[in-house]
């Protein structure tokens, strides 16, 4: 297993882990369906990297940009720190490294 997967799996278990932890502190069903679904398409398109057809890694851009965009405007709307802006500044640390690190 690559960096760039590896980092994908970790960052979409935390984001499904954030999605029970909302549910559990706000009773926010959304938070725990949305965590889980960006989380697991985030770890199935990180299995699918090594493939290197593309498809996968612009799946996982593409997550991982809305995730940015999502959590940037929660951010601005709330002007909290947690989860938003934590997330903003995870979201775009991966971002960065799957561009750095896999091969167009």
């Amino acid at each position: 297993m690559q960096f760039p997967e590896l980092i994908i799996i970790v960052y979409g278990s935390f984001v499904a882990l954030g999605g029970i932890m909302g549910y559990m502190k706000a009773r926010s069903l959304p938070s725990l369906i949305f965590g889980f679904l960006l989380g697991g398409a985030l770890v199935t398109s990180a299995t699918f990297l090594p493939q290197q057809d593309g498809t996968s890694r612009n799946v996982s851009l593409l997550l991982i940009l809305s995730m940015v965009a999502l959590f940037t405007y929660r951010f601005i709307k709330t002007r909290k720190f947690m989860p938003a802006g934590l997330l903003v500044f995870l979201s775009i640390i991966v971002l960065l490294s799957l561009l750095v690190m896999t091969p167009i």
